[in-house]
Formats: structure tokens, sequence, C-alpha cells
């Protein structure tokens, strides 16, 4: 079986965009499932949800669709495939882009777990001590 052709950065690059195929419809679901799906009890979080969902959807868009990066193992060396090479952004400019993405995904994701684990420990503490009393 000759496998070279999966090797070849326009195998890559299609397969980028079959994935932003099916990441538009299921990102635009998880969207519609945050605003307008979520229930009562869950209010407090709605909006730190959405902001973990459109970080999250930039990040996928951002290398699915904008870049597509053609990374070269295991040296530290590639070039990007994506939509923003064709309009002339610089590969750093690119590479700026997508650790910007990375670090506002985890922010907002690690700040938001971080506020519920607080939130979660503190209820605890709270029912325990009122069953103390």
């Amino acid at each position: 079986m000759d496998t070279e052709y999966f090797q070849t950065p326009e195998f890559l690059s299609i397969a980028f965009h079959i994935l932003t195929f099916f990441e538009v419809p299921i990102h635009s679901f998880g969207t519609y499932c945050i605003l307008f799906r979520t229930p009562d009890s869950m209010r407090s979080v709605k909006w730190s949800m959405l902001n973990l969902q459109f970080w999250s959807m930039s990040l996928d868009f951002g290398i699915s669709l904008m870049t597509s990066p053609f990374v070269l193992f295991p040296a530290v060396a590639g070039f990007p495939l994506g939509i923003l090479k064709e309009f002339g952004v610089s590969t750093a400019a690119q590479i700026y882009l997508i650790v910007v993405l990375f670090a506002s995904e985890f922010h907002a994701g690690f700040f938001h777990g971080f506020r519920n684990g607080n939130l979660t420990a503190f209820h605890r503490e709270n029912v325990n001590t009122a069953h103390n009393d």
C-alpha cells in the first residue's frame, strides 16, 4: 500500500478543509445549546461556557481553516497552507495568531474550571457547616 500521498501538504490541506466542514455545524449547535437551551440552574455559568465556546471555535478555525500548519517533525519547522497565506499574511503573524488563540483558550478554560472549583468547594464547606450546627 502506497502511503506517500498522506505525507503531502496537499493531503493535509484537504483534510483540514474537511474538518472545517464538520466543525461549523457542530460549533453552531454547541453555541445554540449554550444560548437557548441552558437550564436555569446553569444560568450562572452560561456566559463562561459561551466564552470558552468562542475561544474553542476560534482556535479550531484558526488551525483548520486560517493557517493549516504543515509541521515537520522532529525539527521545529513547517509552513502554513491556510487561507491567510493566500491573503499574504506572513508566517510569523500566523504563528503569533495561533499562540494567542491557544493562550486565550487555556486562559478561558483554566479560569472557568477554577471558578467552578471554588464555587463547589465553597458550597461544600457551607453545606457541611450548616449540617454540623
